[in-house]
């Protein structure tokens, strides 16, 4: 059972905001308002909250709303439920947001009527240090109308979307926006991102689309057309943000979609689909209750970890453990609720530094069939020899079990079923390069067992971390590793000890593997020096 975590108005109303980077594996929500008054359709002050899943705030970014240098102001609607959509980069290094650039300038009325030349629409993205760049303004297109998504490849350059305008594309050489989609298609969007490099949109407009592609991949150029994915309904429907995941090697691409839906408010609910033979098939539904508007997730152990925003009211929580082309399971679970006077919108993780290599947009283990199954996709390979997947039983010492060479191809698939591993296993991909140069792939981990006589806490440490174990049998040792295996620290453990202290001051920031050894007994966990 999660554990709801209600905000305190104090935080909001001093727009708390700490040193510290983003944590990865956290999420962040839209939080429009400071808690001061309610948010009004004229605008409210915009904000991104980082949380962790289990309900816990972490710390609170503002986004200026007045001009500084070449960031212009951003603020949003504040009685827009469907504006504030936020998503991450596939390379998993920036979240994109949009709003309005007032200019100083008092709003009589809904700021989304205004023209776009008198009140301009701003696009926006935060990077894993809280770098905010809101360089790009937008005078002409959402004239008189919302906009309420974008999306960045690379922080600099978007997409967005809104309620008049159709599909939008700007970069920072350019003042004028590309009409991405065709005058004929349908203009009143939801939200806008990209999976497998292929752009996409969603909407509660016509009765054609709900969750379309938009053109061949992911284009710059005016025109295209918006073809609703096969097999997901294109009207009675209200779809919001949306998040992919790659659970089966054998279907290309991501195969496995879940989608925020706000139809008929107390009937919302989040769906499940799956692709099969190229077409996405409905695997049931979980309710929400109430709207469901944002929707972000993460595979941990295999299994699906999905947070969400409810009513603009709650943040919520599900995991479905059924994996590929079976029916949703779990049960939403409310783990945080908003101020008086704020409100949630979009969800999407958090920005890390270089999350994954260059060119390698995602990196997923999962277990089907006994086995473990080791995926990943690859986009723009240049001067890449091979991709060696390394397995390892403490998270510290990898060995390579296969070896694949790589495609050098505008886009790449490629997959290992691993037969033989049983128990806790970790992996990560070496990716080597024909200069020379070698670069690592963020770890995952599978594991038969679930431990509970180990923990460390807390997760994320500053200077102190505390490890609560069964009792040393021996003289232990703890050991903390660097991902690329060096050892960055050793501690002593007493014998009959439950519980260690350990002083990592001296240890630089970032994610580390910690190895007790207690005689032939090896145990590890993953945490965040910050």
């Amino acid at each position: 059972m999660k554990k709801t975590f209600t905000l305190l108005s104090a935080l909001f109303l001093t727009g708390a905001s700490f040193a510290q980077n983003f944590t990865p594996g956290n999420f962040l929500v839209m939080r429009v308002g400071d808690g001061a008054a309610a948010p009004t359709n004229s605008g409210a002050l915009a904000f991104l909250d980082e949380y962790t899943f289990s309900g816990t705030l972490v710390q609170s970014v503002a986004i200026p709303a007045a001009t500084n240098g070449a960031n212009k102001g951003l603020i949003i609607n504040g009685t827009a439920t469907a504006e504030g959509m936020i998503y991450r980069s596939a390379n998993g290094q920036y979240v994109a947001f949009a709003g309005y650039n007032t200019k100083g300038a008092t709003i009589s009325g809904a700021i989304s009527s205004t023209q776009a030349t008198d009140v301009p629409r701003v696009l926006g993205s935060i990077s894993y240090n809280k770098t905010i760049n809101t360089a790009i303004e937008v005078t002409d297109i959402f004239n008189g109308g919302n906009i309420r998504s974008a999306y960045t490849p690379n922080g600099t350059d978007f997409y967005m979307a809104g309620s008049n305008s159709g599909v939008g594309y700007r970069t920072p050489s350019s003042d004028t926006t590309v009409r991405i989609t065709s005058a004929s298609t349908v203009v009143n969007l939801r939200t806008v991102g990209v999976y497998d490099n292929q752009l996409f949109i969603t909407t509660s407009s016509g009765t054609a689309n709900r969750l379309s592609s938009v053109g061949t991949g992911s284009p710059t150029v005016a025109g295209n057309n918006i073809a609703s994915l096969p097999g997901i309904p294109t009207a009675d429907v209200t779809f919001n943000q949306a998040v992919f995941f790659d659970l089966n090697t054998t279907e290309p691409g991501s195969d496995v979609l879940y989608l925020a839906d706000e139809t008929n408010a107390s009937n919302a609910k989040i769906l499940k689909y799956s692709k099969v033979n190229g077409t996405w098939v409905a695997n049931g539904s979980i309710p929400t209750t109430s709207a469901c508007y944002g929707i972000a997730g993460k595979l941990v152990d295999g299994k699906v970890q999905l947070v969400g925003s409810r009513n603009s009211a709650n943040l919520i929580f599900l995991e479905d453990v059924s994996g590929y082309n079976a029916t949703i399971t779990g049960e939403v679970s409310v783990i945080a609720t908003a101020a008086n006077n704020t409100r949630f919108r979009g969800v999407a993780l958090t920005p890390e530094q270089d999350a994954l290599p260059v060119g390698m947009i995602n990196f997923t283990a999962s277990k089907a069939l006994g086995n473990n199954v080791l995926s990943f996709n690859t986009t723009n390979e240049v001067d890449v020899i091979s991709y060696e997947i390394q397995r390892s039983s403490d998270g510290v010492n990898y060995t390579t079990i296969t070896t694949i060479r790589a495609n050098n191809q505008a886009s790449n698939e490629y997959s290992f079923n691993d037969a033989t591993a049983t128990g806790n296993v970790y992996y990560r991909i070496k990716i080597i390069n024909k200069d020379g140069s070698v670069k690592y792939s963020r770890i995952a981990n599978l594991s038969d067992i679930v431990r509970t006589d180990f923990t460390v806490s807390p997760n994320p440490a500053k200077s102190n971390l505390t490890i609560t174990h069964t009792a040393i049998k021996n003289k232990a040792v703890a050991n903390i590793f660097a991902n690329d295996g060096r050892l960055v620290a050793s501690f002593n453990l007493a014998a009959n000890a439950t519980q260690t202290n350990l002083d990592i001051s001296n240890v630089a920031n970032g994610t580390y593997r910690l190895l007790v050894i207690d005689g032939n007994t090896k145990t590890s966990k993953l945490f965040i020096k910050q």
